[in-house]
């Protein structure tokens, strides 16, 4: 019943509504089976049910806002999706607006649906901005163009062998000067990036994290934390607040062998 109201309303949101039928029914093979059966139903109902979705639009759009007031606890990016989602389901089995009531209790029933598919969303979320930054590329002195994941890797590798170098390598160049701190030990041990660099700023403009963004959508990924005091970064007086990741972006799920190139 949710399906042709989605197509109106929200065409790009399908496996929302997949998860919230299916998670709501414990994934009961029976209640597959009931959803299965109803789907081929709607599907033979062809002009008949279409009219009567058309015909029910508009509470569906009076609902939307009842709902999205149920919806307070919410993110608030995620609201107008759930809030129709609710709307549409309620207004096809009751064919009219629902009161606060009403509302309140669908909401509340399928609050721990909801609350996965977000956490879900938000640990996707991080893991693109993740992506996005370390596939950004640098290059370096000798004219080597790498991700910075490279550049990441190295400097780690740097700090874990603590090779000696009459020179400095790009890699701690490159990584300081992006406003990026590499720690191996410690109780700030990770990838320490500062609030606000302007570097970081740079790479993320024009994309869904720019003007700062990107430090809430990496604050989702799974182990960063935000230390409680200030932190200093190499060639940067003071010390400043940052976010840190933890190592495995490095080491485990984005590492780079210099061979690959």
């Amino acid at each position: 019943t949710l399906y042709l109201f989605k197509q109106l309303l929200v065409p790009k949101t399908l496996t929302t509504d997949s998860l919230m039928e299916l998670a709501a029914h414990d994934s009961d093979p029976e209640i597959a089976k009931l959803i299965q059966r109803e789907t081929l139903h709607f599907a033979k109902q062809g002009p008949s049910w279409c009219a009567f979705a058309v015909d029910q639009v508009q509470n569906v759009l009076d609902a939307i806002p009842v709902f999205k007031t149920a919806m307070v606890r919410f993110d608030s990016r995620q609201t107008q999706t759930y809030a129709t989602l609710l709307a549409g389901l309620f207004v096809a089995l009751n064919r009219h607006v629902p009161n606060d009531a009403e509302a309140d209790e669908l909401v509340q029933r399928y609050s721990p649906t909801l609350q996965t598919h977000h956490e879900e969303q938000q640990r996707d979320n991080a893991r693109e901005a993740l992506d996005h930054l370390l596939a950004h590329t640098i290059r370096g002195t000798e004219h080597l163009e790498r991700p910075l994941g490279y550049w990441l890797e190295k400097e780690l590798d740097r700090l874990r062998t603590a090779a000696k170098s009459n020179t400095i390598p790009d890699c701690e160049v490159i990584v300081e000067g992006m406003q990026i701190c590499v720690r191996n030990h410690g109780e700030n041990a990770g990838v320490a990036l500062k609030n606000g660099a302007p570097p970081i700023n740079q790479i993320f403009a024009n994309t869904p994290w720019a003007n700062g963004s990107w430090q809430r959508a990496l604050g989702q990924f799974p182990g960063a934390f935000k230390p409680k005091n200030p932190m200093r970064f190499r060639r940067l007086s003071g010390k400043h607040r940052g976010l840190i990741l933890p190592l495995s972006i490095i080491s485990d799920e984005v590492r780079v062998h210099e061979g690959e190139f």
